[in-house]
């Protein structure tokens, strides 16, 4: 029997037993994390994984649970339709495609494809625009503060 100094509590958990429990937390902390933040998962799937989750203290179920819970949101966001840009989107990158130092060349091949842009892209395509217009000003601040004077930070 060990010897116990008054105020402390036996330690009745090994070593083997820490480690294993923190691998179950830590799975348990990735499902957790995967499923809350995938935009593919429906609520009954979030409540069901929450309540499930908590209770399965069995390591290899969990790491199967998180390996067949990539693969099924990877495919749902392969197979959901693509989001296109909006009309505010669309409308900012053509007033930044008239201006003067923008080729004709790049405002053609834009246009041309305006209706195919998703929303990741048409934010690209926006940054780039911004920053190609503002690079003959000298870039940095400078270059913020001239966008602004040329009226091209929201409006035509």
């Amino acid at each position: 029997m060990k010897n116990v100094m008054p105020g402390q509590a036996a330690s009745t958990a090994s070593p083997q037993t820490t480690t294993k429990q923190a691998q179950v937390t830590g799975l348990q902390a990735l499902i957790l994390e995967l499923v809350l933040g995938s935009a593919y998962a429906t609520q009954a799937e979030i409540d069901r994984t929450i309540a499930s989750v908590a209770k399965c203290q069995n390591t290899s179920t969990l790491a199967k649970w998180y390996r067949n819970s990539v693969i099924e949101l990877a495919e749902r966001e392969e197979r959901a339709p693509a989001t296109y840009a909006t009309g505010e989107q669309k409308q900012e990158i053509i007033c930044l495609l008239n201006h003067a130092v923008v080729t004709r060349r790049h405002k053609t091949r834009v246009l041309l494809g305006i209706n195919r842009l998703t929303k990741d892209a048409a934010a690209l395509e926006i940054t780039r625009l911004t920053a190609y217009i503002a690079a003959p000003f000298g870039g940095g601040e400078m270059a913020s503060t001239a966008v602004e004077l040329v009226g091209l930070s929201h409006a035509c």
